[in-house]
């Protein structure tokens, strides 16, 4: 369970986990009632607009700006990424024409010569949040 998120220091707190002290967390993301496998499960704030558009309280929601599925499929954007592995690094590169590098801390059995992959996923929510910001 996620108990704080420090995003002035790049932190997320999760208790009643079970990892081993000092691993990386690599699989951090939402609970999708539809397909994670709790039925009973709440969606938060998305069964609650769910809710409203049943009632018809709330025009049905449309992702992608609004438009219709078609014109939305236009616009949509495609990754991808290719990598190789040596050891505890990972070098990989986009099909944007980035690269990026992983490692872990040499008290991890790592090299240390490139940010964990969990400092990358923290930097991920970072960017999306304040790209999300600017639109």
């Amino acid at each position: 369970k996620v108990e704080s998120v420090d995003i002035q220091n790049l932190k997320i707190h999760v208790r009643s986990t079970d990892l081993i002290d000092t691993t990386p967390i690599l699989d951090i993301k939402p609970y999708i009632r539809e397909i994670d496998s709790y039925p009973t499960a709440s969606s938060g704030w998305i069964g609650e607009i769910e809710k409203m558009e049943k009632r018809g309280d709330l025009e049905k929601v449309m992702h992608d700006g609004g438009v219709e599925q078609e014109e939305a499929l236009k616009h949509r954007k495609s990754y991808a990424i290719t990598g190789t592995g040596k050891g505890s690094a990972v070098k990989m590169s986009t099909n944007t024409g980035h690269d990026l590098q992983t490692d872990v801390p040499k008290k991890m059995g790592g090299a240390d010569t490139a940010p964990q992959p969990v400092e990358h996923l923290l930097a991920a929510l970072i960017g999306c949040a304040q790209a999300t910001a600017i639109f």
